[in-house]
């Protein structure tokens, strides 16, 4: 969202660098990426607004072609995590101001990653497998949600997930939320109506297959379930499939919540490795795609089951047998994005995990540090949800919302005031360091800025408004 723009230099370009480039670029930021394989590289170019540099990119000739000396972000997200580390190592003696390593060996994350973060003066380590897995750990706490974002803290969160005719919002408007129990908990902020995303108002109606963004206070997540057409239940059982680096994070994340946890994977050895890290888990040694072995680990009782292993395939087909078996709730781990699009003919599914976009989705959060606070894309990247510090000389301060000095288009969802959750009505207003909860389509992220940061309108405060 900040109007400064940045140069990012970026080594690597698989799946990671190539989905960091495309959002840097479209928000008007200079990008160079730097990679071993030129054809890649060619490609890229084709497709992206980027300059890109062919070679090493922990070499110091290398990134001094790339034009390190001018960079204001550095993020290393190449296949080699030495390569990673060691050039955020070597770019801060070129004074970049940030830089950003992808690590994805636990070799550099244990016992402390910050014994490689302060060593080399890294200001983020980002470990993928466990982004994903705190992504399914709100997944598995969320029974209604395809997707999860903490703001405040924690104390409010962004839900999405898709409306069915047993909700009781469908055929509704969003007006009649008060009649239905639910206008102080919680506000609908935006909806995604086949490839059309809506930022919504009062007289907006919400049809079946709608995807629902909620703005919630944590405290009040049973009244989202109870929105969606969903029971509220405790996460008392929950099976993964597969001994993978996700699964143990996930396992560790899910130790104090009290369920009763078991983990399934065919390799022996690392069935007895986990047997020892794992403590509060039952391990079984079997094949999490044999019907037999699931029903050995009760799948059926199971509130939650997770397919986290290596194998993409394995994920798809031992969540469609738990579904089939009496799962209530299936999450699958897909590290490839071509089968993402698939989900929408899988049914059976509820959600899956991409480490990939999830890494992506956290490095973005970083990137947007400053005023802003945090951010989650939604609608594949065509609006955003942003927690942003109101300025003590926002145009908006002392305007009460029901006077419309927001656009239609971005929507005020939630503001907090030291220790207060407000779920904004018409008589709010802005206050100096305010927390504000704002979404907006992509295109009017800038006018955001505007909005709560600047110092003063360009000229009179009703030609601003009407220029927006």
């Amino acid at each position: 969202m900040a109007s400064q723009k940045l140069m990012v230099i970026i080594i690597g370009a698989g799946e990671v660098g190539k989905g960091l480039a495309r959002r840097l670029t479209a928000e008007g930021h200079q990008v160079k990426i730097i990679d071993n394989n030129p054809v890649i590289l060619a490609d890229i170019e084709s497709k992206l607004d980027v300059l890109t540099v062919a070679g090493n990119g922990a070499s110091a000739s290398v990134l001094l072609q790339a034009g390190i000396e001018n960079a204001d972000l550095f993020i290393g997200v190449s296949d080699n995590d030495a390569c990673n580390l060691l050039s955020c190592a070597i770019v801060k003696q070129f004074n970049v101001m940030r830089t950003i390593a992808r690590v994805r060996s636990e070799d550099y994350l244990l016992p402390d990653r910050s014994h490689y973060s302060n060593a080399m003066n890294i200001d983020l380590i980002i470990n993928p497998d466990e982004v994903a897995a705190i992504e399914l750990y709100d997944l598995l706490e969320n029974p209604i949600a395809n997707s999860v974002a903490d703001f405040a803290g924690g104390r409010l969160k962004l839900v999405g997930f898709r409306a069915t005719i047993a909700s009781p919002i469908c055929n509704r408007t969003l007006q009649e939320l008060p009649e239905l129990g639910f206008s102080d908990s919680l506000l609908i902020g935006s909806l995604v109506r086949g490839n059309e995303v809506i930022i919504p108002r009062g007289d907006t109606r919400v049809i079946p297959g709608d995807q629902v963004y909620v703005i919630v206070d944590s405290a009040s997540l049973d009244k989202l379930n109870k929105l969606g057409g969903i029971a509220a239940r405790e996460l008392r059982k929950v099976v993964i499939v597969g001994a993978s680096r996700v699964s143990f994070f996930l396992a560790e994340k899910l130790k104090n919540s009290g369920a009763n946890l078991i983990l399934i994977d065919q390799d022996e050895a690392r069935c007895e490795q986990f047997a020892a890290e794992l403590e509060h888990a039952t391990i079984l040694h079997g094949d999490g795609t044999d019907i037999t072995m699931l029903n050995e680990a009760g799948v059926n009782e199971a509130d939650g089951f997770v397919a986290a292993s290596q194998d993409d395939e394995t994920n798809i087909l031992s969540a469609l047998l738990a579904k089939e078996q009496g799962a209530k709730r299936v999450i699958s781990l897909l590290r490839k994005p071509q089968y993402i699009p698939l989900l929408a003919h899988i049914k059976p599914i509820d959600v899956a995990v991409n480490p990939r976009l999830a890494t992506i989705n956290a490095i973005m959060r970083y990137v947007r540090q400053g005023k802003i606070l945090t951010m989650a894309t939604l609608a594949e990247d065509k609006a955003e949800a942003i927690e942003v510090v109101v300025d003590s000389e926002s145009v908006l301060i002392g305007k009460k919302l029901k006077d419309g000095f927001i656009p239609r288009d971005i929507l005020l969802g939630a503001i907090v005031r030291e220790n207060e959750v407000i779920i904004p009505k018409g008589e709010d207003e802005l206050r100096a360091n305010d927390q504000a909860i704002v979404i907006a389509l992509k295109d009017k992220i800038s006018k955001v800025d505007e909005l709560f940061s600047r110092k003063k309108p360009p000229f009179g405060l009703k030609q601003f408004f009407g220029s927006l």
